[in-house]
């Protein structure tokens, strides 16, 4: 299957003496921008329109949540993707309860992660494992500060 736009960033970028994984890794970080985009702006159109209750917070972690969740379905993010889903998992269900035995179980995955990646010498996956980290972080704060995890 051919996507438009994605092929001609990608045949772009590899006219510009970028590795293939590399240009195809670029240009799925932009065709996932250009959709959480229009998703956002989507629903924000949507909620103006209704006239119902408007949180600008809200519709912005969620879109931003999808760009990540788009762009982390490129092949090669897969399995740090999956892990973060897990870290979100534990986040939500074991962070209030287990507050320290969640921060450590967290530290032993880190440490885990970094010792695999240092032993398969996979530098990518270790870069996004930690921008998926640090946006799962971010996003489970602006969460929190909009009212919380309804129960």
């Amino acid at each position: 299957m051919k996507i438009p736009i994605y092929s001609n960033i990608k045949q772009y970028l590899e006219s510009k003496k970028i590795d293939l994984s590399t240009s195809g890794q670029i240009a799925w970080f932009v065709c996932s921008i250009a959709v959480s985009f229009v998703i956002f702006v989507s629903l924000l159109l949507i909620n103006i329109i209704e006239n119902s209750n408007f949180n600008l917070l809200e519709l912005v972690t969620f879109c931003i949540f999808l760009l990540f969740i788009v762009n982390n379905c490129y092949i090669k993010n897969i399995l740090p993707f999956l892990m973060i889903i897990t870290f979100i998992v534990l986040m939500i269900g074991f962070a209030k309860e287990l507050k320290y035995m969640f921060w450590i179980l967290s530290a032993c995955l880190v440490l885990c992660i970094c010792f695999v990646c240092a032993v398969a010498k996979k530098l990518g996956f270790f870069i996004v494992f930690c921008i998926d980290t640090i946006i799962a972080v971010c996003i489970y704060n602006l969460i929190l500060i909009s009212g919380g995890i309804p129960k």
